[in-house]
């Protein structure tokens, strides 16, 4: 049930995808153009990535440390499975896929990725909801 939820808690981060993407083609890439939109879009994406971590990773309660890290694992898979999809529904070659991923030309996705992976542990640890285990030795 916890991992289901952290999944659902992911599909909220679509539309923050969909409506960064908006933002970043009609109001920033007009102001700054595109070599300033794309990563300052990227870097905007990552801080609401975050924001919904910490919204709602505390509606899963409290785990284990290995809880919020598997959470970042399947966040990763799903954006990642995310990216790769949209990239193939709109025709594009593996080639063009990594280029876009490619820092060296201004693109910082990898922020969103990255995020994706470790929001879930940062705000487990800044709500407290990382279960404390008690390992007391027996003594004979």
């Amino acid at each position: 049930m916890k991992y289901t939820k952290a999944a659902l808690i992911w599909l909220l981060i679509i539309p923050a995808i969909i409506l960064n993407g908006i933002l970043r083609r009609f109001v920033t890439e007009p102001l700054f153009g595109d070599n300033i939109a794309l990563p300052l879009s990227n870097i905007i994406l990552s801080i609401l990535i975050f924001f919904i971590a910490y919204l709602f990773i505390p509606k899963i309660k409290k785990g284990k440390k290995a809880d919020f890290i598997l959470i970042g694992i399947i966040w990763l898979a799903l954006i990642s499975l995310f990216d790769f999809l949209i990239n193939m529904s709109n025709n594009l070659f593996v080639s063009e896929f990594f280029y876009a991923h490619d820092i060296t030309n201004g693109n910082l996705w990898f922020l969103a990725i990255l995020m994706c992976f470790v929001a879930p542990m940062i705000v487990a640890n800044l709500r407290n909801l990382i279960e404390v285990e008690n390992k007391k030795k027996q003594r004979r």
